[in-house]
């Protein structure tokens, strides 16, 4: 689940100056998973961990791309091959996997995204119930 922004204090260590500190700020960054980091005059390191409900949407689309992948992964389909994704879904999580199905198609090599009504409880994944089947083109 990625998170809005970690503050570091400002001290000998931690300092805005440091010439590597945009590549440790970038590795920390991807590591903590979250969007920013900021600097304070602070003692220690503050993480805020507020879902906000567009970092929670961010958040499963991270792990629906995961499960496509791992079913992709478990039919033996290869980097190369292009797939088709059918999902069944309630209205509401339809809706939201359609709001980033262009995010979806990109990061798991799919030609296009249906939805059916015979699902079967497959997935959970942020608490959304799906089924979801790969089919090779």
């Amino acid at each position: 689940q990625p998170l809005a922004s970690l503050t570091i204090p400002r001290n000998a260590l931690f300092s805005e100056e440091n010439p590597y500190m945009e590549v440790f700020l970038a590795i920390l960054r991807d590591e903590v998973n979250v969007h920013d980091i900021k600097w304070a005059d602070v003692d220690e390191l503050s993480l805020d961990t507020v879902i906000t409900p567009e970092l929670e949407e961010e958040g499963f689309v991270r792990e629906l791309t995961r499960a496509i992948q791992a079913a992709r992964k478990a039919g033996d389909f290869r980097t190369h091959d292009s797939a088709r994704i059918e999902i069944g879904t309630d209205a509401r999580t339809q809706a939201l996997i359609e709001k980033h199905a262009q995010t979806l198609l990109g990061a798991t090599n799919s030609s296009a995204i249906s939805f059916v009504s015979y699902a079967v409880k497959t997935n959970d994944i942020a608490g959304r119930e799906l089924f979801i089947a790969v089919i090779k083109n």
